[in-house]
């Protein structure tokens, strides 16, 4: 299904659809939606870029993981599930030229947190894995050795 991570009725009838595709429940669900802006200092960032990377790399985990857990403690037979989110090494260790990433990135690990604390009396489990250096191609246009 595609669609638009920052719109909220797009999210909610996401996970609507895959609680139905799962026969009524939600098991698992993988967060891994996201936007890198790189090269640009903290004294050049603009509000659009701001906005444009925290709302699809925050706000989108913010929507998912909340439709989500509503549709884990629905599940028929007691609640319970699993949620992963995508954050980054970058997150816990800052980079330079990269800080609304990093920021964002850093929120994602604290929404989990955050998340994991709010519903693990309701057998519910929110992680977040958190990928340091991968050869892709957001790899390749952070260091300029190959495409960028």
């Amino acid at each position: 299904m595609q669609g638009d991570i920052t719109d909220e009725k797009h999210v909610e009838n996401a996970v609507a659809q895959a609680v139905e595709f799962g026969g009524g429940r939600l098991d698992f669900a993988y967060n891994n939606a996201g936007l890198e802006i790189i090269g640009v200092q903290i004294k050049d960032a603009t509000l659009e870029q701001y906005r444009q990377i925290f709302d699809i790399n925050v706000l989108g985990v913010l929507l998912s993981l909340k439709n989500e857990i509503r549709a884990m403690l629905a599940n028929p037979g007691g609640p319970g599930g699993s949620i992963v989110n995508t954050a980054s090494i970058a997150g816990s260790i800052g980079m330079a030229s990269a800080s609304i990433l990093i920021a964002s990135k850093h929120a994602v690990l604290e929404l989990t947190k955050t998340a994991a604390l709010e519903v693990a009396k309701q057998n519910i489990r929110v992680n977040a894995v958190s990928p340091a250096v991968i050869d892709t191609a957001m790899f390749d246009r952070f260091s300029g050795n190959k495409n960028p």
